[in-house]
């Protein structure tokens, strides 16, 4: 043991400056263990091969229907601000709605609701209202486009059918129908 190593405790292994020093170790060899014990193979032949049941024969029954989306979300804010100032504007009681193009063969569209509609409760079921009014119209809807509609305070207590109504209006008044 190096005299200016105090620290070294017995039976045990250390390195000083890149040396290494062992101290009382043991040099009989541990006995090796045995492996785990594996069974072999195909040892239950009586059991059916994967946990699945088989293929079925036939035609297969659709499980849903699958709908492509012409629309995508529209969610970085600045092509929110491009539109604000760059857009075509329609106006209505209840809500503003902001068009451009956007020089893609499919739509982007997305939804402004302030937190002067109230806590988010409220603004995110005026949202859903908003989305489902416009996804009706949404396969009669020019492609190309970018559309942003604002929620303005007084459309918490519109019901669906205002927002419908309002809705068609305003892509009516925009020219945005096919």
């Amino acid at each position: 043991m190096p005299e200016n190593c105090f620290y070294a405790k017995p039976n045990q292994a250390y390195t000083i400056g890149g040396i290494h020093y062992a101290s009382n170790l043991s040099t009989e060899k541990t006995p090796e263990e045995k492996g785990p014990r594996l069974q072999k193979k195909d040892v239950h032949r009586k059991r059916k091969k994967g946990s699945c049941p088989p293929p079925c024969k036939g035609a297969r029954t659709p499980f849903g229907i699958v709908k492509v989306k012409n629309t995508v979300s529209l969610n970085q804010n600045t092509l929110f601000k491009r539109l604000y100032y760059r857009g075509k504007v329609e106006h209505s009681p209840i809500l503003i709605m902001h068009s451009m193009p956007n020089g893609l063969g499919y739509n982007r569209f997305g939804i402004t609701v302030s937190k002067k509609i109230g806590k988010a409760v409220k603004r995110n079921k005026v949202r859903r209202r908003i989305y489902e009014a416009f996804r009706l119209y949404e396969p009669s809807i020019k492609k190309g486009l970018d559309i942003v509609i604002v929620a303005k305070a007084s459309a918490l207590e519109a019901d669906f059918e205002r927002y419908y109504r309002v809705i068609g209006g305003m892509i009516k008044k925009a020219g945005l129908f096919i």
